[in-house]
């Protein structure tokens, strides 16, 4: 019977110590699935960051065209001055209006700030229009929209230049 318990005793051993080798090979194998795990959410998220990165950076397409009009905006100036008052109106109501003589602004800033405004405009209605396209608006309405801004400017230097647009 002593004999029958201690084959029992030495054998309840060895499948104990089979278990430990077996529990710890499972642990190392958990260890390195979630070392793998780890590495790929990293690379996940590091791919999810450069995405929202390049589309946040994205979002201001409406300010660099911005700034493209404006290394233009000589030559526009060139192309609608055949149209004066009307074209310079139109499409630089703001530089008109800074050059107006109502604005009682001393000479050298009378000279340059419509220059400025002339060089701004357009990087400044890109800003706009990336703000206002953050929201839930078409490209077409904030056309529109800074359609209608240009035509209020135009509106207002008609009324202040009198009825026949005279200056």
């Amino acid at each position: 019977m002593l004999k029958d318990l201690g084959s029992k005793f030495g054998s309840n051993a060895r499948s104990q110590g089979s278990r430990l080798i077996g529990i710890s090979a499972i642990d190392a194998l958990y260890k390195r699935e979630m070392q793998a795990n780890l590495v790929a959410l990293t690379e996940r998220r590091r791919k999810t960051r450069r995405y929202r990165s390049v589309m946040d950076w994205a979002e201001y397409w409406p300010f660099a065209v911005g700034i493209v009009l404006s290394s233009f905006a000589p030559q526009i100036v060139a192309l609608v001055s055949s149209y004066r008052p009307w074209g310079m109106w139109l499409v630089f109501p703001f530089a008109s209006i800074a050059s107006r003589p109502e604005l009682g602004m001393s000479e050298g800033l009378a000279a340059t700030l419509p220059l400025i405004i002339l060089y701004a405009q357009f990087p400044l209605e890109g800003l706009l229009a990336r703000f206002a396209l953050r929201g839930r608006v078409t490209v077409l309405r904030v056309l529109g929209q800074m359609l209608f801004l240009h035509l209020m400017g135009a509106l207002e230097l008609w009324l202040v230049s009198g009825p026949w647009g005279g200056r």
